[in-house]
């Protein structure tokens, strides 16, 4: 009688209060790791993430950047678009140095940095290049 018991009810029980247990680690996660905004649509706090740096030790995360916005770029270094916007941003410096580049790359390190020489962005306090591993 007590095995039947254990079968009909603790277990079932036993499940769905594992499946409470993992939803709400879920959603706990979610809410640290979640952007944040103001009324007026502006993010106060970055979503959770990290790139390894591309020539540096260390990774490029939140933690990383002084005040200021942050605008990720995906890039690759064939794309001609990319070139273009790695050109305009090296001749035009003083009006965006308060903005953090991030540039994240899947390509070859070799490629990456031979886009990095060519943009003239490098050494650049105020940009970033990372290497998107989970490619």
């Amino acid at each position: 009688m007590t095995r039947s018991l254990l079968r009909t009810y603790l277990l079932p029980l036993g499940l769905v209060a594992a499946v409470l247990l993992l939803l709400f680690q879920l959603y706990a996660y979610w809410q640290q790791s979640r952007p944040v905004f103001d009324p007026q649509g502006r993010l106060l706090r970055l979503p959770e993430f990290s790139f390894p740096l591309l020539d540096a030790d260390g990774t490029c995360n939140p933690d990383l950047f002084h005040k200021g916005p942050v605008v990720v770029v995906y890039f690759g270094p064939d794309c001609e678009h990319c070139r273009k916007l790695a050109r305009e941003l090296s001749t035009q410096p003083s009006s965006i140095r308060s903005i953090n580049w991030v540039f994240v790359t899947r390509a070859p390190v070799e490629e990456a940095r031979a886009y990095i020489e060519e943009s003239g962005l490098k050494g650049h306090s105020w940009v970033y290049f990372c290497r998107d591993l989970d490619a």
